[in-house]
């Protein structure tokens, strides 16, 4: 299925800036699940902006850069990867999305508000709702992100956790990656 016509230009889809409580729960998960040596590793393996940023995070207030997040996130990984299994990168995904859901009470008006929620959280990019019925939705973000996991585990996550707020059952979440020279990322969620 093509997707649909892009509401703005590359230059304007490229977020710079991110803000929330799931800056700081990152670092925070980050921290709780590698131990001290790696943690030290990684801290020494960033530059200076990163590394203050993993030793003191700000509020959830303070717009953070997205480069800098994703170079602590790659690093992150790479200590990761030498001692967690796939499993604890999932829950890293589902702890983020405990915490950052929204308090919508139904899932048309989580719709309704998936617009203002990403100006709200990101600097850059669009999201808009391209699809919508009973039961099920298409949510298309036309974004450049420094760091492709934030589209392909944090966001899906996060898209299951606000519609069971909700009070959806059974959530299905399918990620849709762009096209080559595209940046239009799509959510198809099913919901009873």
């Amino acid at each position: 299925m093509p997707n649909p016509t892009p509401p703005i230009s590359e230059h304007h889809a490229r977020a710079r800036h991110v803000r929330g409580p799931g800056v700081p729960l990152l670092r925070a998960t980050w921290r709780a699940t590698l131990p001290e040596e790696a943690w030290n590793a990684l801290r020494w393996e960033v530059d200076e902006p990163t590394r203050a940023f993993l030793d003191a995070p700000p509020d959830a207030d303070t717009w953070v850069s997205l480069d800098l997040l994703a170079q602590a996130a790659e690093a992150y990984r790479r200590a990761a990867a030498m001692g967690l299994s796939r499993l604890q990168g999932s829950l890293t995904a589902n702890e983020f999305a405990d915490h950052a859901h929204t308090d919508y009470t139904s899932p048309e008006e989580l719709l309704d508000a998936m617009p203002s929620i990403w100006r709200h959280y990101y600097d850059g990019g669009v999201a808009q709702v391209t699809q919508r019925s009973a039961g099920k939705a298409e949510i298309s973000i036309w974004v450049i992100l420094p760091y492709a996991p934030w589209l392909t585990d944090l966001f899906p996550a996060w898209f299951r956790q606000s519609f069971e707020a909700c009070g959806c059952r059974e959530v299905n979440v399918q990620y849709f990656a762009p096209d080559p020279g595209d940046y239009c990322h799509r959510y198809r969620l099913r919901w009873i």
